[in-house]
């Protein structure tokens, strides 16, 4: 319930923030559903305007707040706690206020011989999203996709 209230309490523009990420993360998780990456990720694209197109001027919102409400909204709408799926919608909304932004695969054995796949979100040598859970060294960085898919 303090969600909610917390929610109610916000400015009229941080609310359709809140529920833009959200109907993102909720598109993007049922898009994976159905498509294969490259389809959920132009169509990502199609939904967000390109950075170049925005004013260079001064930002709405800061890099840790849109990483912030990814994060908060991912948490409240159970199945989209995906890395790959939050990654993607931090990407699109990064992009969208005009940050430089590059979507990060990469790919751990562990020693019980599991694979295991990570995704993550840098901007300006920075991780915003998705800083791996355990030492980032244990991720061997599969081939940078944004020049291929952005």
């Amino acid at each position: 319930m303090k969600a909610v209230q917390r929610f109610f309490s916000f400015h009229f523009s941080e609310k359709s923030f809140v529920l833009k990420a959200s109907i993102f993360l909720i598109f993007i998780r049922c898009a994976f559903l159905i498509l294969p990456f490259s389809a959920v990720r132009k169509l990502l694209q199609i939904l967000t305007p390109k950075s170049q197109h925005l004013p260079q001027g001064p930002k709405q919102r800061t890099k840790e707040n849109i990483a912030w409400v990814v994060e908060v909204a991912s948490r409240r709408i159970r199945f989209t706690d995906n890395c790959l799926v939050k990654a993607l919608v931090t990407h699109a909304l990064l992009k969208e206020e005009g940050y430089p932004s590059s979507l990060h695969i990469g790919v751990a054995k562990k020693e019980t011989s599991l694979f295991q796949a990570h995704a993550w979100i840098e901007s300006e040598g920075q991780i915003v999203i998705g800083a791996p859970e355990d030492d980032a060294s244990n991720f061997i960085p599969l081939p940078n996709l944004d020049g291929i898919l952005s």
